[in-house]
């Protein structure tokens, strides 16, 4: 698990992803 993606760029992917699903739910809902 070390050589693989650096933890700030992997933390950063779950974020944006996270927020693309927020924002889906948001249009969704209204």
């Amino acid at each position: 698990m070390d050589n693989r993606i650096p933890w700030p760029q992997y933390f950063m992917n779950i974020a944006y992803l996270v927020a693309e699903r927020s924002t889906c739910l948001r249009r969704k809902v209204g």
